[in-house]
Order: C-alpha cells, then structure tokens, then sequence
C-alpha cells in the first residue's frame, strides 16, 4: 500500500576487518609461509582508516653486477609479499642522466610471464597500478632510487607480484646470491638469469576497533 507511511524495524549488521600484526622481515625468506588463504580478497584502500608506517615488505639488496635493460627493453623481477597492506613504494638502481626520462614502475599480479620469459612490454596483463616517475639525473648503482605509488596498491602476504622497470636504465647482479623469493626476466637478454636489488615498502591497513552495540539506536 505506497499511501501508507512507516518504517519496518530491522537490525544491519556489520563484521570488522582485522589484519595479522606487522612484522618486519630482515631479509627476504627462503620460504613464505601461506599466512593467509590465496583465494582472500586483498583489502581496498576505501576500507581502511589509516595506514600505519610503511616496512619493507621484501627486499634483495645484493650489489649489482650488469644492466638488465636501457631505454629500448624493459627489466622485469617478481617478489613475494610477506606482509598485508598497501604497496607504496618500490627501490631499485637506476643510471638516469636525463631530465626528461625518468623511468616508472609498473605491478602486475602472479610472474607467470617472468617465469616463461615471455613478458609482453607494456601490454602484459594483470597491471595493478604505476609508480610516478622516477629520480632525474642520477646514476650511483650503490644506491637504490626510489619510485613512490600514488595511491598505494594493496596487496596480501603469501602472494607473488612482479614489477615492470621501464623506460629507464636498470641494473641486477648476475651472478649468486640471487633472491629466493622471486625471478627476474630481461627483454634485453632473456637467457640472463639474475635479480634486479630492490626494496618493496608496504604500509599495515589499520581500520577503527569494533564496538558491538547493546541495542539498536533509538
């Protein structure tokens, strides 16, 4: 009857999202634990309150040994996260002595391209997000220059991600130790096994404490 006004009582209820505590690894694992199931969502940005102070999620920091691409290939290396949040920044060393091209860093999900060595440059799919440009003018392979996500990607521990480094000089260490979390493919030269050094910084999701009500609001 729509010429009768009323409201019909009712109760909504609503679960909070709760993340595993941070922990920040010294080094990245030789075996990553499934912490958390595959098939679990990875959180979204519009859940979360606030981040807490990004960590290194991952992480290879060997010193590099020969350039794995230049501005015509692009270097591919795929890593697993070992903490949930949201990606927000990716370390890797760079030679860049021009102002105009600075670089970017694409995220992809899973390395099944970097494992076959069959990445399709710029048009591989499964892009979760990319990085602002990169540093201008530098070119010291002791250091890790620094690609920052605006916004941040989300992503869940236990999952592998790869990253695309292009348009830019990158370099990685051809020779062991390699990383044992991920793998690394050149379009350069795709029979060159090796890593690219790098830094994965991801920042913990917090969301507010859940407070059950006692009845219903008036």
């Amino acid at each position: 009857n729509i010429d009768i006004d009323g409201d019909v009582p009712f109760l909504a209820f609503v679960a909070p999202i709760i993340t595993e505590p941070f922990t920040s690894p010294s080094s990245a694992p030789s075996t990553i634990a499934q912490s958390i199931s595959p098939s679990l969502k990875a959180p979204t940005i519009q859940e979360a309150d606030n981040f807490g102070k990004a960590e290194i999620t991952a992480s290879y920091e060997e010193e590099p040994t020969n350039a794995c691409s230049n501005n015509d290939a692009h270097c591919w290396q795929s890593f697993t996260a070992t903490t949930t949040g949201v990606l927000t920044q990716i370390s890797v060393p760079i030679c860049n002595t021009a102002n105009t091209l600075r670089g970017t860093i694409n995220l992809y999900e899973g390395d099944t391209c970097v494992i076959n060595k069959n990445c399709i440059d710029g048009t591989q799919t499964g892009l979760l997000g990319s990085s602002g440009r990169g540093p201008a003018n530098e070119c010291d392979l002791s250091t890790l220059s620094d690609f920052t996500f605006d916004p941040p990607i989300p992503v869940v521990a236990g999952r592998v991600y790869s990253f695309q480094v292009k348009d830019v000089t990158t370099y990685a260490r051809l020779s062991p130790p390699l990383y044992s979390g991920g793998f690394s493919y050149h379009s350069l030269n795709i029979d060159i096994d090796g890593d690219v050094p790098f830094l994965a910084f991801v920042a913990p999701i917090i969301t507010e404490p859940f407070t059950s009500p006692s009845s219903a609001p008036s």
